[in-house]
């Protein structure tokens, strides 16, 4: 695995302000260590070590994203948990097995 890539949908929102945002992944490796820390984010009034960051423009509307994460370190086999978060909000989760 030289690189992970995940995509994600945004939903419509009209109630929700335009401008940019901040969208941070979150991925855990089977020892619930996290993948590649680049650094922290705001969650609950906790700071988590994030693995990727991508800046949005939003406008309210669906929005199709794909981030990308560069391996540089040693993959174990298991389970990996994805976590995506913005404007101080976790906004989506799932799992990946690696074999």
């Amino acid at each position: 695995v030289k690189k992970f890539a995940f995509g994600f949908t945004i939903v419509k929102n009209v109630t929700a302000s335009n401008g940019e945002r901040i969208v941070y992944a979150r991925i855990l490796k089977p020892d619930n260590s996290v993948f590649g820390k680049k650094g922290t984010l705001t969650y609950e009034n906790t700071s988590l070590e994030y693995s990727e960051k991508k800046y949005i423009e939003y406008t309210g509307e669906e929005q199709k994203i794909t981030m990308y994460s560069d391996v540089s370190e040693y993959l174990e086999a298991g389970t990996y948990k994805l976590f995506i978060f913005c404007d101080n909000q976790m906004i989506g989760q799932t799992s990946f097995t690696l074999n």
